[in-house]
């Protein structure tokens, strides 16, 4: 038996009253799923000569990764310098890791193949609820847009960058405000 339309104010009304804290959860239960955030050794100022990065270590600092995956009120998004890639990224462009992740939030999603709309969805909750400082988006020239260009985030400064498949080089940078 469900709730009948006039009770549904009074159960959200009383489950926002109650003092216990509440976790975002996903429903598949999956381990990869939890959110987990982690320290790393902060990363040096000056760039390091390429045999000094072969050893580098991952600047990655939280999981998930993934849009889809990830609760819009993640600890690690509060407050953050957000990066927004397109997941070949960092497949892409070797040094992803040292230009984009140091001191930054990572979300990856597939322009192409991913649901662009739920996409959207999740990311507009994500900046009501995080209160990100910035948002960078890294996509390669191939891929579709990871960030509606008809959307005006006029709060948030938002760079597009954009990686040259051949070169595996960024070729673009536009201030979207």
């Amino acid at each position: 038996m469900g709730l009948s339309n006039s009770s549904k104010p009074y159960v959200v009304a009383e489950h926002l009253h109650t003092s216990e804290a509440v976790e975002d959860t996903l429903p598949c239960g999956c381990p990869s799923t939890t959110v987990t955030q982690f320290e790393r050794p902060a990363a040096k100022a000056a760039p390091a000569p390429v045999a000094e990065r072969a050893g580098a270590s991952s600047l990655l600092t939280h999981w998930p990764v993934q849009l889809t995956l990830v609760p819009p009120g993640a600890p690690f998004l509060q407050g953050a310098d957000l990066v927004l890639a397109a997941d070949c990224v960092p497949f892409a462009y070797a040094d992803f890791h040292r230009d984009f992740l140091s001191d930054h939030a990572l979300l990856v999603a597939c322009p192409k193949l991913d649901d662009f709309q739920a996409h959207q969805s999740k990311l507009n909750d994500i900046l009501r609820q995080s209160g990100i400082k910035s948002l960078t988006v890294v996509r390669m020239e191939v891929t579709g847009h990871l960030l509606d260009p008809t959307v005006k985030t006029t709060a948030l400064p938002v760079i597009q960058q954009t990686i040259d498949v051949l070169s595996a080089k960024p070729t673009e940078t536009d201030q979207v405000n």
